[in-house]
């Protein structure tokens, strides 16, 4: 009799660990199914929103680079240099209202990518989706050999 018992035993615990199993199973699928439905139907563009700020990429245009959730941006081909014969540009689109400022800073490099200055350009504001263009004129240098965008801000 205490045989019957023990196999009883191993049989209820082999069918409470397959419960357990299967209820873990069921709620994946249900947590699966869950998520596909509110994110198919939310948008056509599978995004939401965070205030005033959109979490995916979709509203970064072609031919841009997105900085940060802020903002994009893409190089100018032949900027036009406004008071030194030496420039670089960005055009900068925003996913957000900057309506204090939009900043980017360019850094200086040597031969040996060792910074040696900087310069910088700004706009007053830009709206949501628009594009702004922002020109990095600087000064002919010897030392010069490489520049990097190292900042774009959008208050």
């Amino acid at each position: 009799m205490g045989n019957n018992f023990e196999n009883f035993r191993e049989e209820i615990s082999k069918l409470k660990k397959r419960e357990i199993a299967l209820l873990v199973f069921g709620v994946l699928i249900v947590y699966q199914v869950a998520s596909s439905y509110f994110d198919s139907g939310s948008s056509s563009s599978n995004s939401y929103t965070t205030g005033a700020v959109t979490t995916s990429t979709n509203w970064i245009p072609a031919g841009f680079t997105s900085w940060d959730q802020e903002v994009a941006y893409k190089w100018v081909d032949n900027p036009t240099c406004n008071s030194y014969s030496v420039c670089a540009a960005v055009q900068v689109v925003a996913n957000k209202d900057c309506s204090n400022n939009l900043y980017a800073e360019l850094i200086l490099q040597d031969k040996d990518y060792v910074q040696y200055d900087y310069t910088n350009d700004s706009q007053g504001s830009l709206t949501r989706g628009s594009t702004a263009e922002l020109t990095f004129n600087f000064p002919p240098d010897d030392r010069f050999a490489h520049f990097k965008l190292s900042k774009i801000s959008c208050r």
